[in-house]
Parts: C-alpha cells; sequence; structure tokens
C-alpha cells in the first residue's frame, strides 16, 4: 500500500528523482503547487514537535503530458508513493481555476528541469477561504484548520483582527467561511 503520509523530506526526494528523469529526456516541467505541500513547505502543518504531511502535490500549472504523467507513476511506484503524487486535480475546481490568476508565488530553484512554485500565504489563504466557501454540504476539517494556521501565521487572532487587515478582508465576501471564523471566536 502506497505511503499516504508524505513529508516535505520525501517530497523533495520525489521531485529530485522527477528532475533526472526530466534531465535524462531533455524535457522541462512547471509545477505551482497549492494545499497540503504548499502548507508543509510554509511549515504550517507541523505540529507538537509532529512532522507534517501530505498523500500528494496539486499541481495548477498546466496538465501533464503522457510521457510526464509515466515520469510521476515510475517515481510513485520507486518511492511507494501514489502513482499520482504530483496531480492536476484542482485545475476543474471553480474555487481554484476562477481565481488563478490572483494566485502569486516563491520559487524554488533547486532543480535544473523543473520550474517550481509555491503558492505563498496570502494566496493559500484565499484558497482555503473559498474551499470552505464552496465544498458542498460539508466544508472539510483540513482546510479550516489549515485557515486558522495561515490567519495567524500573519497574525490575525480573531475577527476583529480579521477585519482590520485589508489583506483578508476579502473573507467577509465569503460567508460561510466568515460564519465559521466568527462562531470561532479566538484562534
Amino acid at each position: 500500500m502506497p505511503n499516504l503520509k508524505v513529508t516535505v523530506k520525501e517530497f523533495d526526494k520525489a521531485l529530485r528523482l522527477l528532475n533526472d528523469k526530466l534531465i535524462e529526456a531533455d524535457k522541462v516541467m512547471t509545477i505551482k503547487a497549492i494545499g497540503g505541500y504548499a502548507m508543509m513547505r510554509a511549515g504550517l502543518r507541523d505540529a507538537d514537535g509532529v512532522q507534517g504531511f501530505s498523500e500528494d502535490i496539486d499541481n495548477i500549472a498546466a496538465r501533464f503530458d503522457d510521457t510526464e504523467i509515466l515520469m510521476i507513476e515510475s517515481v510513485g511506484k520507486d518511492l511507494n508513493l501514489l502513482p499520482d503524487w504530483l496531480n492536476t486535480d484542482p485545475i476543474d475546481l471553480p474555487e481554484v481555476y476562477e481565481v488563478i490568476d490572483q494566485l502569486t508565488w516563491m520559487e524554488d530553484k533547486n532543480y535544473s528541469n523543473i520550474r517550481l512554485y509555491i503558492a505563498d500565504i496570502p494566496s493559500l489563504i484565499l484558497l482555503k477561504t473559498r474551499a470552505i466557501e464552496g465544498c458542498g454540504l460539508l466544508p472539510r476539517k483540513t482546510d479550516k484548520n489549515d485557515l486558522i494556521k495561515l490567519l495567524k501565521k500573519v497574525d490575525i487572532h480573531n475577527v476583529e483582527d480579521l477585519e482590520m487587515n485589508k489583506n483578508v478582508s476579502f473573507i467577509k465576501e465569503y460567508s460561510r467561511c466568515y460564519s465559521y471564523l466568527q462562531e470561532r471566536g479566538e484562534w
């Protein structure tokens, strides 16, 4: 059974192996990472000395071609990861594609044939807010926890702080998310 609790170090190893395969194939891949991997890279999935994890890296740069998919699957098999440990699943989600042009990125230049961009904190706040808002019947607990961690990271600890911060005032436009934060009170 594949490892579903993959750490940053394990993903970095997978990306290095993928980079080697891309070098051999004389290909370059762009990855724009959001979700759990981006949260881990920001240091926001670790708690009480326990290293954070995710089961995959969500990429919203572009869909992979067949050769790239085979490379990704090969790395997954070699390292006991999911076959789609690097995927483009979120590309079609309205909560992502409707704001894709508003997202900003940090570049990781550790790979010669991978252009790796990781969503920054403001972008993750926007994405988690939208995930809570547009998630169907029940928001995922992970998205709620992630949003609280992100808000704490920018020194927002209650609704009053949120209302005073112009960078995240957009959250008030998302009634489900804003109600959750109001009910939560302090964090």
